[in-house]
């Protein structure tokens, strides 16, 4: 049998069968979640997501996300009901809560999103008290 090495993940035809029908059932969850969806990118996922927290409220929803956000992350959401608002950013590429508490001052935030630009991750914990805020 020949393998090859290489530094690159590599898929090969007689993995995919493997790859694709993984059974849920050797899927061990973290404590509290009930299951997972898959989707084939970040745009979709977003879309998807927000698209059950508006059958859930059932109005249009407000979605906070970075000033530095990919437009193409928001292909999805710019044709369903959903206020998109950009939030500013610090120098640490961190929210900059300070000016989120006045921007969102009079604003029902949905839907907080957190970005960790070039692997770094930051500012978890203040995300969270202000989401928790926020509801």
């Amino acid at each position: 049998m020949n393998t090859m090495i290489t530094s690159k993940p590599v898929i090969r035809l007689a993995d995919l069968p493997a790859f694709f029908n993984y059974p849920e059932s050797r899927i061990r969850y973290p404590v509290g979640y009930l299951g997972a969806k898959w989707f084939r990118g970040g745009a979709l996922g977003i879309a998807a997501m927000s698209e059950c927290v508006i059958a859930k409220k059932n109005r249009k929803i407000t979605i906070a996300v970075p000033s530095y956000f990919c437009g193409q992350t928001l292909r999805f959401l710019r044709s369903i009901s959903v206020n998109i608002v950009f939030y500013e950013l610090s120098e640490e590429l961190t929210p900059d809560f300070q000016k989120i508490e006045k921007q969102f001052l009079n604003v029902e935030v949905d839907i907080f999103v957190l970005v960790h630009y070039f692997g770094s991750i930051k500012a978890q914990r203040e995300a969270r008290i202000f989401a928790d805020c926020k509801d």
